[in-house]
């Protein structure tokens, strides 16, 4: 038995909804990783306190369980900074030439962020010998790598009105690169709290 052909136009199709709750996991992994580093080091900076003093006592208190939460957090969360960040900037955005320069300016910020970070763990004796090196390499490829595939992603992204569609091609991008990014620091934070001994 044949079904009556349906009159009028086909029905909307649903927008996805996966792209859209990816990217603001990678948002809010983004601005936690801001967080810990602000509470880690920008405020005892400021305020001349023992950079990561907060952290060492909260160690302390649950364990080395949370010292590699937190590691792997602040990593994870620092990589996500050019993906989790840069969409939502860009689909804001209306002048053509700022929304294209929003990557690099990410990307940078990220970069420099790592060189940074690295330097001021080595001035603060945190990292001490030949064995941290494998350690230091997997993060800082881990992190770099995620924010330069969110750079490329990124870098001709033209937002439509329906913001699921446009992140369907980013998020195929990206989901791959998060996922390998995500398993390389959780291996590299756990040979760092073996390292500091859970501090």
């Amino acid at each position: 038995m044949r079904h009556p052909r349906r009159n009028g136009p086909p029905a909307p199709r649903k927008r996805p909804r996966l792209p859209v709750a990816f990217h603001a996991a990678m948002l809010v992994l983004a601005v936690l990783g801001l967080l810990t580093g602000i509470v880690d080091v920008a405020i005892p900076f400021l305020t001349g306190g023992a950079p990561f003093s907060l952290l060492f006592a909260l160690t302390e208190a649950f364990g080395p369980g949370y010292l590699l939460a937190h590691i792997v957090v602040h990593n994870l969360g620092l990589a996500c900074v050019v993906p989790g960040i840069a969409f939502l900037a860009m689909a804001k955005e209306k002048d053509r030439d700022l929304r294209r320069a929003i990557p690099w300016i990410l990307f940078f910020a990220v970069a420099l962020s790592v060189v940074s970070g690295v330097h001021y763990l080595f001035d603060a004796g945190l990292y001490k010998g030949p064995s941290m090196l494998p350690v230091i390499v997997l993060e800082v490829g881990a992190v770099l790598g995620l924010a330069l595939a969110g750079f490329l992603a990124y870098r001709d992204f033209v937002p439509t009105p329906a913001i699921g569609w446009s992140l369907v091609v980013p998020t195929r991008r990206l989901v791959p690169v998060f996922a390998l990014a995500s398993a390389s620091l959780l291996l590299a934070g756990a040979l760092e709290v073996r390292a500091l001994g859970a501090i």
